[in-house]
């Protein structure tokens, strides 16, 4: 299959006088899979459907190649878009799915039989191809609106959250397939999810968005470690994160967090005085002893996730108060949960003994922006 690359060079797009999509410029590499992740609403689906040519930008260019095509319809851009409600034909065969592209596009009879052929081999799908969408499981019928979609040899790969009608169990099972299935076709796919854990385990790069804007891109442990803002940080990680002020304390030469006084990065030191502390629970650890990195929090919550337990527990730290600038952690504010072995003896209300491991603390200013981190 045909590689390409994909540009889009500020991109807006408006919808009367709404703007969802304002000024995104990224570029996925030929081969490359980039993930568009963000919460409901913030422009992602949109951007695919712009690259698809469903949608025309308000502003703004979309390249192919170093080729504009926003003067081309949706058939000709080379394009093949998966969707999250599968969107099949239910009166035609498995078979029938996959040829109706081909046969739209005149491809010979034989070539048609070889490209369906192959595409069932590679998807687990030769023994269903005589079969009706309604006679297939969810997973099936996910891998036939794929492979309608891959048979046609695209330059570049559409997703638009094709897993989330899927139980947990096939979800996990149909992520590793279509990463195997891209890596082997190589061919460039965008792929839209609001699932972090999809996008942290999928993408060669990730794309964060926030209502339209683009946040941050990187690699997916770059984006987790190095978040650009707050935003970013509590968007990706699976336990939450928590915000709280802290005060810079030249006289004894490290940063007041409540009770704890932590080293931090000389970059976050200077005159800036007080700074915002993101926490989370890869950033502490159960304390054997106490000292100036150590206090007690409640087990408020605990998960048991089988060969591991959640011990969520509230931080008596103050919280930052910052409004309409980033989540304050994943549900109860200042909670954020601690990974454990399953065997490990805790209880609901219980104080446990934790210390602050000070090079996995995130600092941000009081906008929410990065100032460093660990």
């Amino acid at each position: 299959m045909g590689q390409g690359r994909v540009e889009l060079i500020a991109v807006s797009k408006a919808f009367g006088a709404r703007s969802v999509v304002k000024q995104v410029t990224l570029q996925a590499d030929p081969g490359e899979m980039l993930i568009l992740v963000g919460p409901s609403g913030c422009g992602k689906s949109t951007l695919l459907r712009m690259v698809a040519g469903l949608e025309q930008p308000t502003n703004g260019e979309i390249r192919f190649d170093g080729r504009s095509v926003l003067d081309l319809p949706p058939q000709d851009r080379n394009v093949a878009m998966v969707f999250q409600n599968y969107a099949l034909y239910p009166h035609m065969t498995v078979r029938e799915n996959f040829e109706f592209p081909l046969r739209m596009r005149r491809v010979d009879s034989r070539e048609r039989a070889e490209r369906v052929a192959s595409i069932a081999e590679m998807l687990a799908l030769t023994a269903v191809l005589e079969e009706k969408p309604r006679a297939l499981s969810g997973g099936q019928r996910q891998r036939v609106a794929m492979g309608r979609a891959l048979v046609r040899e695209p330059s570049v790969f559409l997703m638009d959250e094709p897993l989330s009608n899927l139980d947990a169990q096939l979800r996990v099972a149909l992520r590793a397939e279509i990463r195997q299935i891209q890596r082997r076709l190589g061919v460039t796919t965008l792929y839209v999810t609001h699932d972090q854990v999809e996008a942290m385990t999928l993408g060669d790069r990730v794309a964060v968005l926030r209502s339209g804007e683009l946040q941050q891109v990187g690699a997916p442990q770059d984006v987790y470690s190095k978040p650009a803002n707050a935003f970013v940080a509590s968007f990706i990680g699976s336990f939450g994160i928590a915000f709280y002020a802290a005060e810079w304390k030249p006289e004894i030469g490290a940063l007041q967090l409540g009770t704890v006084a932590a080293a931090v990065p000389d970059s976050v030191r200077s005159d800036r005085g007080s700074l915002v502390v993101g926490v989370r629970g890869d950033a502490l650890c159960i304390a054997t002893s106490t000292g100036p990195t150590t206090f007690l929090a409640p087990i408020e919550h605990i998960e048991l996730l089988g060969s591991e337990r959640v011990l969520y527990v509230r931080l008596p730290f103050p919280l930052w108060d910052a409004k309409e600038n980033v989540a304050m952690g994943s549900g109860v504010a200042g909670t954020v949960g601690i990974r454990t072995a399953s065997g490990t003896t805790a209880a609901i209300g219980q104080q446990l003994p934790l210390e602050v491991v000070p090079d996995r603390l995130l600092f941000f200013d009081h906008a929410g922006k990065a100032l460093t981190s660990g």
